[in-house]
């Protein structure tokens, strides 16, 4: 069966749109800050209107019928170390790892430079899913990455989000580590969130 929705590039046309799916999608944590605060300044429109503005970010929007049901967004920065291939399954893949750490230090005291793409937000609504679209959509994400000529991909995931897991391994990502963040008592579960890297 055909996909009965189109994905594009977002422009600053769609902000509008965008802004009521972040909402959507982060709820009440827009209203709190990094300690648990409540931080009621926050601006989710100038948020939204800011990473449309921003080159390094690519934002996407999916639609069907007449109406956007969905957006995903990626940025590229520049960092400095070594960019191996962070699989650390068995002893080959952390022993090519561990050489390129080795190689890179050796050349470069600093390391090299090197691009990553990072794979930020990803949002559909709820009618829409187990459809694909989240695929699609990631799909375009890695796709805007690679032609941008990033060296390596990031994405994290909540622990529990194992459909995301599954649908980023499909795409060749592979784990790399667990990350244990601490939030505010009423929610802290204790979940740590994997770092998978393509």
């Amino acid at each position: 069966m055909a996909a009965d929705w189109t994905i594009r590039r977002a422009s600053s046309a769609d902000a509008a749109e965008i802004t009521r799916l972040y909402r959507d999608f982060f709820g009440s944590q827009f209203a709190i800050d990094t300690f648990g605060e409540p931080n009621p300044d926050f601006d989710v429109a100038r948020f939204v209107h800011d990473r449309l503005a921003d080159p390094s970010f690519m934002m996407f929007v999916a639609e069907q019928g007449g109406r956007t049901v969905g957006f995903s967004d990626c940025h590229v920065r520049a960092l400095h170390g070594a960019a191996p291939p962070l699989n650390f399954g068995g002893v080959r893949p952390l022993a090519r790892s561990l050489y390129a750490r080795w190689k890179a230090r050796r050349a470069n005291p600093w390391f090299q430079p090197y691009v990553e793409g990072y794979l930020n937000n990803l949002y559909i609504e709820p009618d829409v899913r187990r459809r694909g679209l989240g695929s699609a959509l990631t799909q375009c994400r890695v796709d805007a990455l690679r032609a941008r000529g990033v060296d390596r991909m990031r994405a994290h995931t909540l622990y529990e989000n194992t459909p995301a897991q599954e649908m980023l391994w499909r795409l060749g990502f592979q784990p790399t580590m667990y990350v244990v963040e601490w939030f505010p008592p009423d929610d802290d579960d204790g979940a740590s969130t994997p770092d998978v890297t393509h």
